[in-house]
């Protein structure tokens, strides 16, 4: 019950900040912010982006979700470590199994739990329809990450200055 109060009380970067400090602290994660995603935004840009619209989804319709591993799913999501623009060096199926490849990614590098694990390989439905969401937090970030992939598009993206290191 105290991460639901949190959910309504916390800004949003606070909350991303608490429980996703020690991806955001890491090279590796930092890193994706050189790979594109959608147009103008980045890898980076787009799973923080991704966070902001899924809290801000479960705040706005009250839901009571587990904070800390919707947070940590939506920053991991898309964490396959490749531009996906780039031919020569993407899988083949990258649409499909990507969400696979960044949980492998994520137990590695930040030990995740499977249920962490589980809201992320389902972000890709319904282009993957074998991965069909069966939770709450699941659906949220299907939800999230489709809304932050049209604001790329249409040039409406997170503040990610927010998590610049200071020099």
């Amino acid at each position: 019950m105290k991460e639901d109060r949190a959910l309504i009380n916390d800004n949003a970067y606070d909350l991303i900040k608490l429980h996703g400090a020690d991806i955001l602290a890491s090279q590796t994660y930092r890193d994706l912010s050189k790979n594109i995603q959608h147009h103008n935004s980045n890898t980076f840009a787009h799973q923080v982006q991704v966070a902001v619209l899924a809290i801000m989804y479960a705040r706005r319709y009250r839901i009571k979700v587990d904070v800390r591993s919707l947070i940590r799913a939506a920053l991991l999501h898309d964490y396959y470590l490749y531009c996906w623009h780039d031919k020569a060096h993407r899988p083949k199926g990258h649409a499909h199994h990507h969400g696979e490849t960044a949980v492998a990614n994520a137990k590695r590098d930040f030990g995740i739990d499977d249920f962490t694990a589980e809201i992320m390989i389902r972000h890709m439905w319904p282009i993957n329809v074998f991965k069909f969401p069966r939770i709450k937090e699941a659906w949220i970030l299907v939800w999230a990450d489709k809304k932050a992939t049209m604001r790329e598009l249409f040039g409406n993206t997170a503040r990610v200055d927010r998590f610049e290191r200071k020099k």
